[in-house]
């Protein structure tokens, strides 16, 4: 894997957005509850795609499965702290173009390109959101209308640990299947993000 400079480019780009502004970041949460309820979705689909001697990655997926259920409800609880609800707010186009993809990727194209999909928002937890609640949320927001970016700070690292060991295990067209989905995931994320300031 060999793409630093995007990713850097990437975190730079994510953590240059205005955070602080309370429009921003209710549509942020709405957004991300939009998507992230897909998530348990998108990764049984995943490891129902794998091979029969995939059973490793099969295994680590399902685990993965409990590990998000329900985090998405950390978003309507944030919102809610904020004094909104989560039927406020309509899915926009990015949001649906950036979980949409992986419904076609994973049964279309190869299921282990998810991979790229998870790293991408997971690594995007543990390099930017620490930087992002220190520098431009912790003072604005009382820490209960933060708990889903607070938990993804934290809980994050662990997954991305054990995404990195797994895509080192790829090679060929899988690890060429992760790369492009990182890459696109990459412009996907920023545009979501981008759709939630407007």
């Amino acid at each position: 894997m060999n793409l630093e400079k995007e990713f850097t480019e990437y975190y730079d780009k994510c953590y240059q957005l205005d955070w602080a502004d309370e429009k921003f970041y209710k549509n942020f949460l709405a957004q991300s509850y939009f998507y992230i309820r897909h998530s348990t979705k998108t990764l049984a689909l995943a490891a129902s795609h794998l091979s029969f001697e995939d059973n490793k990655l099969f295994k680590r997926m399902v685990k993965h499965i409990a590990e998000e259920m329900n985090h998405e409800i950390l978003c309507t609880k944030d919102l809610k702290n904020l004094g909104h609800g989560i039927d406020e707010f309509q899915e926009s186009p990015e949001t649906q173009s950036l979980y949409q993809a992986q419904y076609y990727k994973i049964q279309h194209q190869n299921p282990k390109s998810y991979l790229g999909y998870i790293y991408v928002l997971e690594s995007s937890c543990v390099n930017i959101l620490p930087r992002i609640l220190k520098d431009k949320l912790n003072d604005k927001y009382d820490k209960l209308a933060l708990t889903f970016l607070s938990v993804h700070a934290d809980e994050d690292v662990d997954h991305i640990e054990s995404a990195k060991k797994v895509i080192s295990e790829l090679s060929g067209s899988d690890l060429e299947s992760v790369e492009d989905n990182m890459k696109f995931t990459m412009k996907s994320y920023l545009n979501f993000l981008r759709a939630c300031q407007e």
